[in-house]
C-alpha cells in the first residue's frame, strides 16, 4: 500500500457518536459504512471510574461554629480534573446509592457500614448516563478510602487510597509525578482493570479472609450472598 493512503474497514454499522459521525464516517452505500483503521482507535470506549469525593479528593470536617476561622490553604492541582476528564467517564456515588449493610463501623460504632455495590451501575443503571451492558467488571474502578466499601464487588476492581486530611499541605498523590495519578495513566491505557489491577498494588489492602478482622466482615458477605 502506498504511503499516506489510509487503510479502510467496511462495517456494517458503526457505534460512533452523533457528534462525531460526519467527521470520522464516511458513508459507503446504503448500510455500509468506511472508518479508517487510525480512526477506529479513537472510538473505544473510555473506562469508569467509580469516587468517593470525601477522603479522596477532599477532607469533609464537622465545623461547631460557623464564624471559626480557618487557613486557607492552596487549591486542588486544577490539572486533575483533565487529566481524569479526557482519560476516563467519571462517577461520583452518593449515599442514596449505596447498600447499608446493617453493621457499623469498628472504628466509630455509630458510623453505618455503606457498601458501593459495582453490579448496581452494571445491571440497573436507572437515571444513570449509561445504558446497561456499557460497564462492566473489565471496564470499571471503584477509588474510594474505605476497602471494606467494596466487601460485594469482584476482586481487583477497587483501588483504597489513604485518606486525604486538610492539613496534609505537601500531598502530591495526584500531581505530575504523583502514586495515584502515574497508576491511573496505566491504567487508561490497559486492556483491562482487573489484570492492571493485580498487577499494580496501591494504596491499603484490599480485605480478605486474611485480615485481621474478616470474622466480622465475613458476617457481612454472608448476609448478601445469594442475593443477586
Amino acid at each position: 500500500m502506498a504511503a499516506g493512503n489510509p487503510t479502510s474497514l467496511k462495517l456494517k454499522t458503526a457505534d460512533v457518536h452523533e457528534n462525531s459521525r460526519n467527521r470520522d464516517v464516511e458513508e459507503a452505500g446504503n448500510d455500509d459504512f468506511v472508518l479508517p483503521l487510525e480512526k477506529l482507535k479513537l472510538v473505544s470506549r473510555k473506562k469508569l471510574l467509580v469516587l468517593d469525593l470525601n477522603g479522596l479528593l477532599v477532607h469533609r470536617v464537622f465545623r461547631f461554629d460557623r464564624n471559626i476561622n480557618v487557613q486557607n490553604y492552596p487549591p486542588p492541582d486544577v490539572i486533575c480534573g483533565p487529566f481524569l476528564g479526557e482519560r476516563f467517564s467519571l462517577f461520583f456515588e452518593d449515599k442514596e446509592r449505596c447498600t447499608d449493610s446493617g453493621f457499623k463501623s469498628l472504628e466509630r460504632k455509630d458510623k453505618p457500614i455503606f457498601l458501593k455495590e459495582l453490579k448496581k451501575l452494571w445491571e440497573d443503571p436507572t437515571d444513570l448516563p449509561w445504558h446497561r451492558g456499557q460497564y462492566s467488571l473489565s471496564n470499571t474502578l471503584l477509588i474510594d478510602d474505605a476497602p471494606y466499601k467494596a466487601l460485594l464487588n469482584p476482586p481487583n476492581t477497587a483501588i483504597f487510597p489513604e485518606s486525604y486530611k486538610f492539613d496534609m499541605e505537601n500531598d502530591a498523590v495526584l500531581g505530575s509525578n504523583g502514586e495515584l495519578r502515574l497508576f491511573l495513566d496505566g491504567l487508561a491505557k490497559a486492556a483491562d482493570v482487573p489484570s492492571y489491577v493485580k498487577e499494580h498494588r496501591i494504596g491499603q489492602a484490599t480485605i480478605t479472609e486474611s485480615d485481621p478482622n474478616w470474622d466480622y466482615y465475613s458476617k457481612i458477605v454472608r448476609r448478601f450472598v445469594g442475593r443477586w
